[in-house]
């Protein structure tokens, strides 16, 4: 069964790809730390949903082995 995309998480998933875009900006530009409020801020994410999806995005960057995380809350370090 297929189901329409809402026009609700058609904007988020933008949010998921605009911030994973984002991150591998910052890591070419040599980035050594990269912060949440940071993605949010430049992403402009709102919304409970947007910051959710900016987060799936930093997830998969740590399963790449482009981020890790650091011992502050919400502060990545860049891996590469």
């Amino acid at each position: 069964m297929n189901f329409p995309l809402s026009e609700f998480s058609v904007s988020c998933y933008d949010f998921d790809i605009a911030a994973e875009t984002l991150i591998r900006a910052m890591v070419k530009q040599g980035r050594e730390y990269i912060t949440l409020c940071e993605l949010y801020s430049t992403l402009g994410a709102e919304s409970n949903a947007e910051k959710t999806f900016v987060r799936r995005a930093v997830r998969r960057a740590k399963d790449a082995n482009l981020l890790s995380k650091t011992g502050r809350r919400s502060v990545y370090e860049v891996c590469q």
